[in-house]
């Protein structure tokens, strides 16, 4: 077993999205209800800014909401399924707490192929101010 070869967490992470999309759209389909934006949101870091990746498949941007705080990040999304019933609506909501504050004025959000990329500027010291306690 020579040409045995471990996957990274990247490679397995792939299979898993691929493997929910064709999931997804079997679901489709047959009109079942699917795995509707179940993938996890990965995260990476870095001393200027938070970078936040989902996998959106079938949404377009009209379809999805982002809201930023200082301290939190929320995804919402919604889209309609037309099964043997009629059509319905499926929804999901996702939360992220950050590690740190962020600049939510220069927050970007970009939809492609698929996928919903959010960039989230650190604060630095110097845009971050200590306020005076006043003693009364």
């Amino acid at each position: 077993m020579p040409d045995l070869k471990i996957w990274s967490s990247r490679e397995i992470n792939r299979l898993k999205r691929d493997m929910n999309r064709l999931f997804e759209s079997l679901c489709i389909d047959y009109g079942l209800p699917g795995t509707f934006c179940q993938e996890e949101m990965e995260v990476e870091e870095d001393d200027r800014e938070i970078r936040v990746r989902l996998a959106v498949p079938g949404l377009c941007p009209d379809d999805m909401e982002v809201k930023v705080t200082q301290y939190g990040l929320e995804i919402s999304g919604r889209r309609e399924v037309a099964g043997p019933e009629g059509r319905r609506e499926e929804r999901f909501t996702r939360h992220l707490g950050l590690p740190c504050r962020v600049l939510p004025g220069e927050v970007k959000a970009v939809h492609k192929e698929g996928t919903l990329r959010v960039v989230l500027p650190k604060c630095t010291d110097n845009q971050c101010r200590s306020i005076d306690i006043v003693k009364e």
